[in-house]
């Protein structure tokens, strides 16, 4: 009787052990003033790791993997987050949600350099299965540090993955990504640029580059199989904005706004609302006067499917409207 009961009570023991040790977590914190918070609420198979180099960096993960989403003994973790900081004044907060009926679960990338004369932050949320969030803010090889980017990542679905890249100062970037396999790359390598993409749809794909600065950039994607790219470069004190909506499917939108000469201003528009159309902006703005001049190029598919639409305009004070 003894030797069965201390037989139940060893297996119980183990059954402990194992919960309490499938979660993994790994902090190393060097510098001062450093704050690091893990919550792998609910969940048995959640993989967190933070590094704090400087001073007052500020980490905060929440991971829920919904059982039975993970497979024991982390053969295939539910949810992974990897967090680095170096420098001062980053702060970074991720919080995944498994899917209890999909597998494997989510995995966010972030990587901070901050030299704390702006706040610079990151912030993820991502509930489904199989999502990929990478946000990278501040100096790569370049010895100067960088401060106040913003990025939000917020992924609903399935199969999504979001890439972010910041590098100049006062950049923001915000990527919402619903539904399943969406697609979102942002590179903003200058300063003071805004990007928000937008995706609800199945199979969507957004590039947005932008290495100069004051640019502006907005994709909504609701449709299915949609690709847009939008690259803004040029001259640092010029202003861009381009805007992409496209709510049919099988739409494909590319525009180039390259402003060489300062204080010009540059704007572009699509709207692709059926289905198979093709829209290409071009915007060089290479001669003309130097002074504060704007190009306009609007495409308006909307009627009828499988339209194709090119505009290219350099210089100065040019204005293109496409209906069909």
């Amino acid at each position: 009787m003894s030797k069965h009961l201390f037989s139940t009570a060893s297996v119980f023991a183990l059954i402990l052990a194992g919960q309490a040790i499938a979660n993994d977590s790994s902090i190393s914190q060097i510098g001062a003033l450093h704050s690091a918070t893990v919550d792998q609420t609910a969940g048995n198979e959640g993989v967190s790791s933070i590094e704090q180099i400087g001073e007052g960096n500020t980490v905060t993960v929440t991971q829920t993997d919904a059982p039975p989403q993970g497979i024991p003994n982390f053969n295939t973790a539910a949810n992974t987050s990897t967090v680095l900081q170096d420098g001062e004044g980053a702060v970074a907060t991720v919080n995944q949600t498994g899917d209890p009926f999909e597998s494997p679960g989510n995995e966010s990338e972030i990587t901070q350099f901050s030299d704390g004369v702006n706040i610079t932050e990151a912030d993820v949320a991502q509930s489904g299965a199989n999502n990929f969030s990478s946000i990278e803010q501040g100096r790569d090889v370049d010895p100067l540090d960088r401060s106040g980017q913003v990025a939000t990542v917020t992924q609903d679905g399935l199969d999504h993955i979001s890439t972010i890249e910041q590098k100049g100062n006062l950049n923001t970037a915000n990527v919402t990504q619903s539904m399943e396999g969406n697609t979102s790359a942002i590179s903003q390598i200058g300063a003071d640029n805004n990007a928000d993409v937008l995706q609800s749809g199945i199979g969507n794909f957004s590039t947005i580059t932008q290495s100069a600065s004051f640019g502006t950039a907005d994709v909504e994607q609701s449709g299915n199989n949609n690709s847009s790219e939008i690259t803004q470069s040029g001259s640092v004190n010029s202003s861009v904005a381009g805007l992409v909506l496209q709510s049919g499917n099988d739409n494909t939108s590319i525009i180039t706004q390259t402003s060489t000469v300062p204080a010009r201003q540059q704007m572009a528009e699509v709207t692709q609302s059926t289905d198979g159309n093709f829209s290409e902006i071009t915007q060089g703005g290479d001669t003309g006067t130097p002074a504060v001049s704007m190009n306009v190029a609007t495409v308006m598919q909307t009627v009828t499917g499988n339209n194709t639409s090119v505009i290219t305009q350099a210089g100065a004070g040019n204005t293109s409207t496409v209906n069909q």
